[in-house]
């Protein structure tokens, strides 16, 4: 298994209770009292959102239609963007995006449905209120296949001329790139984004986090670890406008609706000169001439070591309020959300960690709020985005609801129709479970109840940590392996002797301390005997069982994917930085198989004939190769070529995923191909999936014609009808 990257987010964890509603404070929190959404099979070849709990990644922006309420549009870190028509209470994912990483949404002032969003790939328009979307960057550089050539944040429309837009070139979660990206480049249309040209550049080329036009048409960008720069010549020319704050780290601007001297700005935590400063939230009432702090009630904690330091990303004003605000601490383990009625000269706490443990989280980030938008006439009505949840109050925050997902009475989860999980693995245990494996908060999902809804049995080992892989002894209901970890970092090998419902893990015992992080493959296999084989960096690990210690028994090679046969007794096949390698003594001894044709990322066993499919992702020969009677054969010349699932019951019959990283202006992956004729021809087998990157895919023994795919960044789908011919 290769793996790419961790989604974006803040380690954070808070309660999780079914206890009765009580009154914490000053807060009152409800438990989401949605019904659970009904499991929907899908048509025949048609891809449907799996159900498993909700985002579980970081939701980059949300934004409230102001021409239709109840629609709810949410950006997430690497997932594109979802939106609801219903305040919540379902959601579905956009289409047409060629960046899956995004920034912020802007609704035209005069246009309904007229949308703007920023990508690292450019900016993206929607006619449609965000259900489809558009790329438009023609004038800004070609795009290029290895890095971000134009990452922008934020459009913003110019109220006095229809069709004249600035794109600001930044992103505020952070990304970075290779190459050289146009970091702080104000770009200009007049045309409604058919054409660009280059306007300005701010702050010598720093990421622009967030930008704003006040009442009176002044422009306003916070570029990152530079400060506030304002224009008044529609970003031709900026100067600096930062004084009285003390430091130059903003987060985030939040303009009043019709006073263009009133300006406020969240402040992050820390500071480049490496003098440390806690966040918080300023005032100016002259335009930006002078800032005045505006944070009495806000918590502005100094952690000396830096990693609990108040920290605010957000702030949001009320437009048909403007005295009403809310901002947010997201500091780890202080995470706080808070509301001002005076337009910020005092502050209440409005939910913190020991108010939500009321409120049910299908994930463990808490209410760090790292994105808010108040209802355009409703200054009651909030949506906040969390590290991996979306959260919902009509009251002014006296109660809050959770609406990513939905708790079930016997107290697992369900989705509401929208996922950011970047997906690892699938396992199908023989009595019916089916296991999920994803970056970050999601890490193991687990479902009884043939994929209606879903627990997370690993939560008290760690609720981050992510997870790579799981192998389970076929024919055996109860012994499964797990390896843990996410981007190339080791977090424990878990087993589990009851069919996933209790593990144990191990952390010591031969293997590389947790936490250590070591480029290259990681991988799990058992074998029926009981031995279990990790590969952990790159390096081959063994074990007699869950009671014995581990032996590193080949290093150097560079492994990234082993297999063990099924019908060949003994015999382990794994690919390696060589090429494709066999053992059939444990191990011990790997015999280099002559002529291997590509760097294998992936390698598959078709355990009835014996062929070796080997995949190279992104490799110069990639895409799919099958060694047959000692003979290469190249089935598939895409190099984005990912995975392969082999039909149990037709060995002829394959579906091929391709994926592509988030590191460059546009994705390459075409998601999911299917022959019916031992790879010969391929058909494109993509009816409604909305993320093309595809990390894993596997027939479900359990279901005959359903497959199960996890997507990078877009959760899990499933389908059925998937019989060969």
């Amino acid at each position: 298994m290769i793996l790419l990257c961790g989604a974006a987010g803040l380690v954070a964890c808070s309660g999780d209770s079914d206890a009765d509603d009580h009154d914490p404070g000053n807060a009152q929190v409800d438990i989401a009292t949605d019904l659970v959404r009904p499991f929907e099979e899908p048509e025949p070849l048609s891809w449907r959102a799996l159900g498993e709990p909700g985002i579980g990644a970081r939701t980059a922006a949300v934004s409230i239609d102001p021409y239709r309420r109840d629609r709810v549009l949410v950006g997430i870190d690497v997932g594109g963007v979802g939106y609801s028509g219903d305040d919540g209470r379902s959601w579905q994912r956009s289409a047409g995006l060629t960046s899956q990483e995004i920034g912020r949404f802007t609704f035209d002032p005069e246009r309904p449905g007229v949308v703007w969003v920023g990508t690292m790939g450019g900016p993206h328009r929607s006619d449609d209120g965000g259900e489809t979307w558009e790329l438009r960057r023609d004038g800004m550089p070609d795009i290029s296949p290895d890095f971000y050539t134009s990452p922008i944040e934020i459009v913003l429309s110019d109220p006095s001329r229809r069709g004249h837009l600035l794109a600001f070139g930044g992103s505020h979660t952070g990304r970075s790139s290779l190459g050289e990206p146009r970091w702080g480049t104000v770009w200009e249309s007049f045309d409604d984004g058919l054409e660009w040209s280059e306007r300005s550049t701010i702050g010598a080329g720093a990421n622009i986090v967030a930008a704003a036009r006040t009442a009176d048409g002044t422009v306003l960008a916070a570029a990152l670890d530079k400060g506030l720069f304002r224009s008044h010549d529609n970003g031709g020319t900026w100067t600096p406008a930062t004084t009285g704050l003390p430091h130059s780290n903003i987060r985030d601007i939040a303009v009043h609706p019709t006073d263009p001297n009133r300006v406020w700005v969240a402040l992050g935590a820390g500071d480049p000169t490496g003098i440390a400063f806690a966040g918080g939230v300023y005032r100016t009432d002259d335009g930006g001439d002078t800032w005045v702090a505006n944070q009495a009630g806000l918590e502005t904690y100094l952690d000396a070591a830096g990693s609990a330091t108040s920290n605010y990303e957000t702030i949001a004003v009320a437009p048909g309020d403007p005295e009403v605000l809310y901002t947010a601490d997201s500091a780890p383990g202080q995470e706080t959300i808070y509301k001002t009625v005076d337009a910020g000269r005092t502050w209440q706490r409005v939910l913190d960690g020991p108010m939500a443990l009321n409120l049910a989280f299908p994930y463990d980030s808490g209410p760090t709020a790292l994105s808010m938008v108040v209802d355009p006439e409703d200054a009651d009505r909030v949506v906040a985005g969390q590290g991996e949840y979306l959260l919902r109050t009509a009251d002014g925050g006296e109660t809050w609801q959770q609406i990513s997902s939905t708790r079930t009475a016997a107290g697992s989860w369900t989705g509401k129709g929208l996922s950011g999980l970047v997906a690892t693995d699938i396992s199908f245990g023989p009595d019916g479970t089916t296991s999920l494996m994803a970056l970050d908060g999601a890490g193991l999902l687990r479902s009884g109840d043939r994929l209606r809804s879903w627990s997370r049995p690993l939560v008290p080992w760690d609720p981050w940590g992510g997870a790579y892989e799981m192998s389970q002894v076929e024919g055996d209901e109860s012994q499964a392996w797990l390896l843990l970890g996410q981007a190339g970092v080791f977090n424990g090998i878990a087993y589990s002797a009851d069919g996933g419902l209790n593990w144990e893990v191990q952390v010591d015992g031969g293997l590389p301390a947790r936490g250590a992080f070591a480029a290259g493959g990681y991988a799990v296999e058992v074998q029926p005997d009981g031995t279990v084989f990790a590969i952990i960096g790159g390096e081959l690990y063994r074990s007699s069982g869950p009671d014995s210690s581990w032996t590193l028994i080949q290093s150097g090679l560079a492994l990234t994917d082993i297999e063990r046969s099924e019908t060949d007794s003994g015999l382990l096949v794994l690919g390696g930085e060589a090429g494709l390698f066999t053992s059939r003594d444990r191990g011990d001894t790997m015999d280099l198989v002559e002529g291997t044709r590509v760097r294998p990322s992936r390698v598959v066993l078709d355990q009835d004939r014996g062929d070796i499919y080997v995949l190279g992702w992104r490799e110069p020969t990639g895409g799919l190769w099958r060694y047959r009677n000692e003979e290469w054969t190249r089935l598939f010349d895409e190099v984005h070529a990912y995975d392969l699932a082999i039909d149990p019951s037709a060995p002829e019959h394959l579906l091929l995923t391709t994926n592509d990283h988030p590191f460059h202006d546009v994705s390459a992956a075409s998601g999911v191909w299917r022959s019916t004729d031992e790879g010969s021809s391929w058909t494109q087998m993509n009816q409604g999936l909305l993320m093309p990157r595809v990390s894993t895919i596997a027939f479900d023994p359990n279901t005959p014609g359903r497959v199960v795919a996890g997507t990078f960044g877009g959760g899990f789908y499933h389908t059925t009808g998937v019989v060969a011919p």
